[in-house]
């Protein structure tokens, strides 16, 4: 096995940290989007009806009662354990039911890329070869 060199371990860590920055902005992305929403997620859990007291209750088990700061580093806890809570449709972790729709959404994915490289790669081919012809444009 041969050693790893300084430049590569370099490149190594900077695409590391690069996609860690890119998580972590996606994680703040994600948080606020939730806090911003005009919809209220208590009211879409208890429904309209709902007394005041059960509000409450829903409002401090989400734990919307702690500061904002707080929150988010109850997010990140979870998100670290893939706890990303309970659909309000289904009433199932949600985990469950994103591994439920993952083998669709790998299917489509595949069939995206090789439709893709499909068309891609013949016509930029053919682009090449015809440069400054209409195929090239």
């Amino acid at each position: 096995m041969a050693p790893i060199h300084r430049r590569q371990f370099g490149r190594f860590v900077e695409q590391a940290g690069s996609i860690f920055i890119t998580l972590f902005g996606l994680l703040i992305l994600t948080f606020v989007i939730g806090r911003i929403m005009p919809n209220d997620p208590v009211r879409a859990i208890v429904g309209e009806d709902a007394t005041r007291e059960v509000y409450e209750n829903v409002y401090r088990q989400l734990g919307f009662d702690r500061p904002v700061w707080e929150q988010f580093l109850l997010y990140l806890r979870d998100v670290v354990q893939f706890d990303f809570g309970t659909a309000i449709r289904t009433g199932q972790p949600v985990l469950t039911d994103i591994l439920h729709v993952l083998p669709a959404t790998i299917e489509l994915a595949t069939f995206a890329i090789l439709v893709g490289a499909g068309l891609g790669i013949p016509l930029g081919v053919a682009a090449a070869i015809k440069k400054d012809r209409w195929q090239d444009q």
